[in-house]
């Protein structure tokens, strides 16, 4: 039986969704408990930013939820309102991960949208993001990886030793 406990850390740029599973989660189990995370992330004026995990995540299966493609969050830049990029949002899915110090059981990335899956084919010398940014998050203790587009199914190559799921 696993005894590992559910959490949800769910990025401001996906709340609706994160609390719809949420809901979802709370009606499967039948009980009021709270699947949503307890964290904080933290935008600097120069537009760095920190994650920080406000709770105890030992023996827990995180699942980080992240829609990368909302134009909608904005933070202070230099005293500006600044709308977060694709990057910006990426970058905090890995500040997520790094705040879990190793802690977390396993950590299941959950992207809406597939993080640079657009440019999947390499046009001469030019960079395969999509692909770098699935190794990464590979390397950095990511067991799954679940989104609903994917530009292109192939992309999957990147990783094939952690579970990538697509579905369309």
């Amino acid at each position: 039986m696993n005894n590992r406990k559910l959490k949800l850390l769910v990025m401001p740029n996906c709340q609706e969704l994160g609390e719809k599973i949420e809901k979802e989660l709370q009606k499967l189990k039948k009980e009021e408990e709270s699947y949503l995370l307890d964290f904080t992330p933290d935008r600097f004026n120069n537009g760095e930013g920190k994650v920080r995990i406000n709770e105890n995540i030992n023996n827990v299966d995180l699942y980080i939820l992240s829609d990368v493609g909302n134009y909608d969050i904005t933070y202070k830049y230099h005293g500006r309102d600044h709308h977060m990029a694709p990057d910006e949002h990426f970058q905090d899915i890995k500040r997520s991960i790094a705040a879990t110090s190793g802690h977390a059981s396993k950590i299941t990335v959950i992207m809406p949208l597939l993080y640079q899956s657009r440019q999947d084919k390499r046009k001469g010398n030019e960079s395969l993001d999509c692909a770098i940014a699935l190794q990464e998050l590979q390397n950095i203790g990511v067991k799954n990886i679940i989104t609903f587009d994917a530009h292109n199914s192939s992309v999957c190559n990147a990783i094939p030793r952690p579970n990538f799921r697509r579905n369309d």
